[in-house]
């Protein structure tokens, strides 16, 4: 005899409720005012964050092989704080500083954190090396046009070409040395 149980297995457990975003401010205005910063009063926040928190991360490396050395060390008494979080950069941030092309500008005023020029760097290998780099590119692929204007005398009719390796003629124009019905000499 074969018993039929009539009963259905339980339902699988629900899934656990996602992890909400980690948020070292508690006060919603707090988060607000510090997304409204403008990005230059941002990264020179979190400059000074890093620094504090390498000055941190340095206290914590040392102090037990101080302490073991001296045990009563004032220096090293107090446990290591915790490294403090930086304000958000978002990836729109990031985009706009490179497309602007301020990275040299923010580096240049010593407010550009370590963490957001690894980020800056990561994006641009991400995107094939897309930047100033590629500006260059572009000058050098173009046909020498430019270079070949550069080389026309002051008349526009004539050009001359420049073999490299070859001396290169100084034909300084007549109008270089008059000034003001005053002519002026050469001295060679």
């Amino acid at each position: 005899m074969t018993q039929h149980n009539d009963e259905l297995p339980p339902p699988p457990p629900s899934p656990p409720p996602p992890t909400p975003p980690r948020k070292t401010h508690k006060n919603a205005l707090t988060i607000q005012s510090l997304k409204n910063l403008p990005i230059e009063a941002r990264l020179k926040r979190n400059k000074a964050i890093e620094t504090k928190n390498l000055e941190r991360l340095t206290y914590a490396a040392m102090r037990p092989a101080a302490l073991e050395e001296n045990p009563a060390d004032p220096e090293f008494l107090a446990p290591p704080s915790p490294t403090a979080s930086l304000i958000t950069i978002t990836d729109e941030d990031i985009e706009e500083i490179i497309e602007l092309d301020l990275v040299g500008v923010y580096k240049k005023q010593d407010i550009m954190p370590t963490s957001t020029l690894k980020r800056i760097n990561l994006k641009i290998k991400a995107d094939g090396g897309s930047g100033s780099a590629d500006k260059r590119k572009d000058r050098s692929d173009d046909d020498g046009s430019d270079k070949l204007s550069k080389r026309q005398c002051m008349d526009g009719d004539k050009i001359t070409f420049r073999a490299p390796g070859d001396p290169t003629p100084i034909n300084f124009p007549e109008v270089m040395f008059v000034t003001q019905n005053r002519v002026a000499w050469l001295w060679i």
